[in-house]
């Protein structure tokens, strides 16, 4: 089966790959594997994972090759990836509330922070000063709308599910049981429940980072959202997705 977990920074999709890696019913695990690369590298690496089977395609960030857009979101390597990978089926991630992502996604560039596997990770994070600076906040924002935007040029024609972060973070299960049954994969809801809490106990218990636990909040956070929201609005720009 191949699967595609299409998003951007923030989005919760090593959260969601997480929760799917612990039902133990796909063939391989969802993982980032697409890092910084010219085209024909991403290309290459493609035919080889055809070569091998293509059985799991993992999880695509657009950070991750945001220089590379024009791959992503253009039709014609649209097609050559489907072609290679047949029956591929896409989830898109989004985040509804774009205040939120935009604040996230800038306290992550500041700290050089997306993940703390350690809780001196965590006494680290919670300790870098982060001031407020209104045009790297902006571009936060804007890098998010272009990441979406670009992301539903590339799904053009495709069939494709859709949910928000917002969702995924209230009502996990919920949205694990419509990603099974958009892909067509047989479980039981109790079962799947059960070996999602024993993986995240697991990962907890051995004091290793788990994306199933949230990151700490930062003191200014709630500030730095009103402030943001203020300039939204003074601009007459969107502050939810739609």
């Amino acid at each position: 089966m191949n699967v595609w977990i299409l998003c951007y920074f923030r989005t919760g999709s090593s959260f969601l790959a997480e929760m799917l890696n612990a039902t133990d019913l796909f063939d391989g695990e969802f993982g980032e594997k697409v890092q910084r690369a010219t085209r024909i590298e991403i290309i290459e690496r493609y035919k080889q994972i055809y070569e091998k089977g293509g059985r799991l395609i993992p999880q695509n960030h657009t950070q991750m090759c945001r220089e590379h857009f024009e791959f992503f979101y253009n039709n014609r390597d649209k097609k050559f990836i489907e072609s290679r990978l047949p029956g591929l089926k896409y989830i898109l991630l989004r985040r509804r509330n774009l205040v939120k992502s935009g604040i996230s996604d800038y306290f992550s560039l500041v700290t050089k922070s997306s993940t703390l596997p350690t809780e001196k990770d965590k006494e680290k994070y919670l300790d870098i000063p982060i001031p407020f600076d209104e045009e790297m906040v902006l571009e936060s924002y804007y890098r998010t709308m272009k990441s979406y935007y670009g992301w539903i040029s590339y799904l053009q024609g495709s069939k494709y599910i859709e949910f928000e972060h917002e969702d995924l973070k209230r009502h996990p299960l919920m949205v694990i049981g419509s990603v099974l049954d958009y892909l067509g994969l047989k479980y039981d809801q109790e079962e799947v429940r059960l070996k999602i809490e024993k993986r995240k106990a697991e990962e907890i218990a051995a004091g290793r980072y788990s994306r199933m636990r949230p990151m700490p909040q930062r003191p200014e956070r709630l500030e730095y959202e009103e402030r943001l929201r203020k300039i939204l609005e003074e601009r007459g720009l969107p502050i939810e997705g739609r």
